[in-house]
């Protein structure tokens, strides 16, 4: 399989010390966020469709899941009148997403 994500994955998991702390962190935290890789594992690549993607970027990668932030002397109110006019208006609702908690350390 060719493709640079997927070559740039295998290179971030190509050290013995990425491998160790992955693994590790997968049985030492199984009920926690640290029990994933947060990047996924270059052997599932192969197998997503454009379509999963798609739905994928669609939830996650939507300016409802953004964090603002300001400093100077403007108002809140002036700054969220500014995202709106410059940006947001471009986007339908974002999708509210729930989960489960996860176990805290």
């Amino acid at each position: 399989y060719k493709g640079v994500v997927f070559n740039e994955m295998k290179g971030a998991m190509s050290a013995p010390s990425d491998q160790l702390y992955h693994q590790l962190a997968h049985h030492l935290f199984p009920e926690t966020t640290y029990h994933y890789n947060s990047g996924g594992d270059p052997k599932d690549i192969p197998d997503l469709t454009y379509e999963q993607l798609v739905d994928f970027y669609k939830v996650h990668y939507h300016p409802s899941n953004a964090v603002f932030m300001t400093f100077g002397n403007q108002t809140a109110y002036e700054l969220q009148e500014q995202f709106e006019k410059l940006a947001l208006h471009k986007f339908s609702a974002g999708t509210t997403l729930y989960s489960k908690p996860e176990k805290r350390l």
